[in-house]
Formats: structure tokens, sequence, C-alpha cells
């Protein structure tokens, strides 16, 4: 049996909410702002905001990786300079646990489509499926 939705999307005040916990509000102001739970704010913000901020978040999470395998990237290096190997396996082991956990996040993540340039006309986008046709019979 599915969910119809939470109390908190059908509150009158909806855009309001969202507004204050994209301000960074606390759960605690905005419960006594609007009159709504602290458990319908939070599963609110799991449920929507874990699906549709996903995007956002894990472009941060993966922002973070990256840096961190930089930082690691260059211990290893370090390690093997200075002829350390206990630097250099540490180093090597770590680095690869961050490149999984980096394509396991990057699995999850919505892949971008791009947005149209812009409205062609019909002669235009005739035009240009004539050259494309033209293009695939030379080749």
């Amino acid at each position: 049996m599915k969910r119809e939705g939470s109390s908190l999307e059908k509150h009158p005040r909806l855009a309001e909410i969202i507004a204050a916990l994209d301000a960074k509000r606390s759960y605690r102001a905005i419960s006594e702002a609007f009159s709504v739970s602290l458990a319908a704010l939070s599963r609110y913000v799991n449920r929507e905001r874990g699906q549709l901020g996903g995007a956002t978040a894990g472009a941060n999470s993966l922002a973070a990786i990256d840096r961190l395998i930089q930082d690691v990237t260059a211990l290893r290096h370090r390690g093997r300079r200075q002829r350390d190997p206990k630097l250099t396996l540490a180093a090597s082991r770590e680095l690869r646990a961050l490149v999984e956990l980096r394509a396991r996040l990057a699995a999850r993540q919505p892949l971008a489509t791009p947005e149209p340039a812009a409205d062609l006309d019909d002669a235009t986008l005739a035009a240009m499926a004539e050259t494309l046709a033209r293009k695939r019979t030379i080749q």
C-alpha cells in the first residue's frame, strides 16, 4: 500500500516551509512557526530532499571525495619519494577505497540532461536532418 503523501505536502504554506528549510533554519523554529511536527519535517527532508535534492548533495559529496583523493594521492607520492612502504601502502589502500566510494556515489547521481539550446523552426530542423543524413551516407 503506497502512502499518498505526508501531512507536510498538504500544508497550505508548504512553499514558505521549503524556503525556511533552504535558508537552513532549525527544524524547531520551522515547527513552531508553521505548526508542524518535528517528525513531519524530518520525514519530509529525508524522503523528498533525499530524492529531489540528492543531486546537489551528491555533487557536494563527490567534490569532497575528489579533494580527499587529491590529498591521499599526494600522500602516496610522498611515501614513494621518501621510500616509506608503510605510508605508500596505507595511502594506496585509502585511495582504492575512496575511488570505490566515488564510483558508487556517481552511479547514484542522475545523469545531467542538456538544456535545449533554442527552439528551431522547421526549415532549420530539416536542413540539419539533411546534413546529418548526407554525412552518414558519406561515411
